[in-house]
């Protein structure tokens, strides 16, 4: 078992034989033909299988090999060789309890036959459920040094530019009052000075960028991963041109701007309340019996409804709630801008518009950013939210109303002026601060203060 070369490559042609043992703690396999080894397997059991019978412990031990090599043995007749004699006659004997039952149906669609194999003889699988028995031992413990601070220690040390600048930050009285050197390094302000030597910087702007731990962070993390410990003039410049041109950098992230390419814009609306987009938000805490709100938003004016909804609605609820909301303030839009949900999908929601002379735009699957200025919105609106009811997440529904003001009279950098103002005309009015005691009306001051 121990002569060059251990292991063997399978013959298909050959007959595999699967020997298994379990100990008290761990089982273990091994996957041979014809007396040479094909694989090892070994593992650990958990608490309450260790805890189980000897019967058991050895089922467990060949259900355990043979998923592990399912690919070898399925569609093939093979061997299991066990110490446990009383699986010898699994095959023929009747199960009755539905341990046996549950143990059994892991095997089938296998053809095998089981034979009995003293422990005395079984000695690799024996030795392999017996490995984790022993508690490991720490011979030595190890630790890394940075080479870096031994690097440049050496430059102070030995490179004559390296001790004229120590020379010279201990006599200028400039330099004096800023610098110190302690312990073979340069500091300044508490912070390693690095001197003007490209490798010295670089290796820092490795280890703090392309390292797992800096995880190729952008500009501003690195930067304050370097600041903190490192200094030298013109960090922030090296930095971001590092970051810059980063190979990885390049390779695996998207650019944080506008997509490239020749673009296809949806089109331009003339009026206010015609071309609308809609999207929902899911999955919500529930507040007052809603989990869902549905955004509605004019396309040319930027303003926007929120309505809140339950956790389970259909396309009669949607129009209903759309004709109550949306269509007697605005009236009939030309057309609908929306996901692929599938109400909007539904025979019902496109029989109701194509009778309304409304048309349905879908966005491409998988492709949001069709209906980019909706997903926009979103993200602001979840945000508002996380703002005001993050310590009651169920009192979302309490500011929604405040949250469709708060966007509408909010100042739109898309169309220079506020929803509000692009709807009306005017500004949005001013929402007079309370103050407490104002009214003589116990329940309104209480109502207010809310």
């Amino acid at each position: 078992m121990t002569e060059t070369p251990v292991l063997v490559l399978p013959d298909f042609s050959k007959v595999f034989i699967v020997e298994t043992d379990a100990s008290a703690v761990a089982v273990g396999a091994v996957l041979s033909q014809e007396g040479h080894p094909l694989a090892f397997f070994s593992r650990k059991m958990c608490p309450r299988m260790q805890a189980a019978s000897v019967y058991v412990r050895e089922m467990y031990a060949i259900t355990e090999a043979v998923k592990k090599w399912r690919q070898y043995l399925i569609g093939r007749h093979f061997h299991i060789f066990t110490d446990q004699k009383s699986l010898k006659n699994l095959l023929v004997q009747t199960i009755q309890t539905p341990e046996q039952q549950k143990w059994a149906s892991k095997l089938q669609g296998f053809s095998f036959e089981i034979f009995y194999k003293p422990g005395k003889y079984n000695q690799v699988a024996d030795a392999l459920s017996r490995r984790h028995t022993e508690e490991a031992v720490f011979m030595s413990i190890s630790s890394p040094i940075p080479t870096l601070l031994t690097n440049l220690r050496t430059y102070y040390m030995k490179d004559n530019e390296g001790k004229a600048l120590v020379s010279k930050s201990e006599t200028d009285p400039n330099m004096k009052q800023f610098f110190r050197f302690t312990d073979g390094l340069l500091y300044f302000k508490d912070k390693i000075y690095l001197p003007d030597v490209l490798d010295l910087r670089q290796a820092i702007l490795k280890e703090y960028h392309c390292t797992p731990v800096a995880g190729h962070s952008s500009v501003q993390p690195t930067l304050s991963r370097i600041s903190a410990s490192f200094h030298w003039p013109g960090l922030y410049t090296a930095v971001k041109q590092f970051v810059k041109t980063c190979t990885t950098c390049q390779q695996s992230k998207y650019l944080p701007t506008k997509k490239q390419g020749l673009l296809q814009p949806l089109e331009i609306p003339s009026q206010v309340w015609e071309d609308l987009s809609m999207d929902f938000i899911t999955h919500l805490p529930q507040s007052f019996g809603h989990t869902v709100i549905w955004v509605i938003c004019d396309r040319l004016t930027k303003f926007v409804h929120f309505i809140a909804l339950p956790t389970k609605f259909s396309a009669p609820d949607l129009a209903s709630r759309f004709s109550m909301e949306v269509c007697r303030l605005h009236g009939i839009p030309k057309s609908i801008v929306s996901d692929r949900d599938p109400l909007f999908l539904s025979a019902f929601w496109k029989e109701l518009f194509r009778v309304q002379g409304t048309t349905l735009k879908y966005s491409t699957a998988y492709h949001p950013e069709t209906d980019g200025q909706t997903e926009v919105v979103n993200r602001s609106l979840e945000a508002y939210l996380r703002c005001f009811t993050s310590d009651n997440p169920r009192r979302w529904f309490k500011y929604l109303h405040l949250a469709e003001f708060w966007h509408n009279s909010a100042f739109h950098s898309a169309i220079q002026m506020t929803p509000f103002e692009a709807l009306y005309g005017r500004q949005p009015p001013a929402i007079v601060d309370y103050v407490t005691g104002s009214t003589a009306i116990t329940d309104l001051d209480d109502s207010l203060q809310k």
